[in-house]
């Protein structure tokens, strides 16, 4: 099922390749917190509003609400995007007047050595990096025979 973003203009869905997270527990203040935060621009939204569905994408996130170790698995490529965690007090902070403009600016100016822009290793890069990390845990890493090779 496509998981949309309920934040007022964001356009992001599960689907189109977005980190999405869903509500915290109804019992807990950061609750009442994330509802503020989609309140700014959406004066409709209430806590009534919030079905097991509902989600608030990835950009509206800093990575300091990530957990760390999460994202270091991320980028090295042992973890999938979609399993990155949520710190327990994580609160969405960032505004976007509208992602996809954003999304579109980044495309074009994509990094050459295999990184996107946002900073995440692409497939081949981060199997590079895995394949490397491995051997170096093994011990059988050698950078000699990788200049023989």
């Amino acid at each position: 099922m496509v998981n949309y973003c309920v934040c007022g203009g964001c356009t992001n869905t599960s689907q189109s390749g977005h980190r999405v997270h869903h509500f915290p527990s109804r019992k807990t203040k950061r609750f009442r917190a994330w509802i503020r935060f989609v309140q700014v621009k959406r004066a409709d939204f209430t806590a009534s509003s919030v079905t097991a569905n509902s989600v608030i994408c990835g950009a509206h996130f800093t990575t300091e609400c990530y957990e760390s170790g999460d994202l270091m698995e991320l980028n090295m490529g042992f973890r999938c995007k979609d399993r990155v965690r949520l710190t327990k007090d994580a609160v969405p902070t960032v505004h976007t007047d509208s992602t996809r403009r954003k999304q579109k600016a980044g495309a074009s100016g994509q990094a050459s050595d295999g990184a996107s822009a946002g900073g995440f290793a692409t497939g081949r890069q981060a199997l590079h990096w895995k394949r490397e990390l491995s051997r170096v845990k093994l011990g059988v890493y050698s950078p000699r025979a990788e200049v023989r090779a």
